[in-house]
């Protein structure tokens, strides 16, 4: 298990996003495909802030699972998918009262 900061990022030609929140983790070994492999449980809490055409702030809830494969001591694989959850104004003309939902997959190489 750990907990820590989670920070998000995202820019494009008209958005500006910025958010941070308080993640948790949970690593599962999973035997049954050998003992290289992880099942990885994320949850987080937080604040998003958004900038297109006016500036908006929301609550930001990031839940997940990721998968690591352990190739040496030091070093594995590994791959997240988020759906984050928020209540942005993205400016689409009047108060968007619905919730966003945004997935994010990512992956990378954990040292």
């Amino acid at each position: 298990m750990s907990i820590g900061p989670l920070l998000h990022l995202g820019f494009t030609d008209n958005l500006t996003l910025v958010g941070i929140s308080g993640q948790g983790k949970c690593a599962i070994p999973l035997a049954e495909l050998g003992e290289r492999f992880k099942l990885i449980l994320q949850g987080s809490l937080g604040f998003v802030h958004a900038d297109k055409r006016r500036s908006d702030a929301s609550f930001l809830i990031p839940l997940g699972f990721g998968v690591v494969y352990q190739i040496y001591s030091q070093m594995a694989f590994k791959g997240d998918f988020l759906l984050i959850v928020t209540d942005l104004d993205l400016g689409r003309g009047r108060r968007n009262n619905d919730t966003n939902i945004m997935p994010g997959l990512t992956f990378g190489v954990q040292f």
